[in-house]
């Protein structure tokens, strides 16, 4: 997958991606990372979306947590509200009620 990306072949790269029995942090890293160098950065946000389910149907709250921050302090994405869904759904999920209000009193998202 790693290859395909970085060689600009992102339809291969997701074709693998796609067919993997279990994904991982380094997986879900290397196809971001494709999506960013090859300037799809749509595909960057889909992404992100999809990854923010599957941590929030898998309960990785640490992992959710790291995904959830780096979308703006590593990529400069700003979260949308699927993304503070997702988010206060896991940590509503791991009984973490305060973190989730927390979270909810910080959205600034217009719309």
């Amino acid at each position: 997958m790693d290859m395909y990306a970085k060689c600009g072949m992102m339809v291969e790269a997701r074709e693998v991606f796609d067919n993997m029995k279990v994904r991982n942090e380094v997986s879900w890293c290397v196809l971001l990372g494709g999506y960013c160098q090859n300037g799809e950065y749509k595909k960057v946000l889909a992404l992100f979306r999809e990854m923010d389910q599957d941590v929030c149907h898998t309960g990785m709250v640490e992992q959710g947590r790291d995904y959830f921050n780096s979308m703006s302090k590593d990529y400069g994405i700003a979260p949308e509200i699927e993304q503070y869904n997702c988010m206060v759904d896991l940590l509503s999920r791991l009984e973490l009620l305060e973190e989730a209000e927390d979270l909810i009193n910080k959205v600034t998202i217009c719309g």
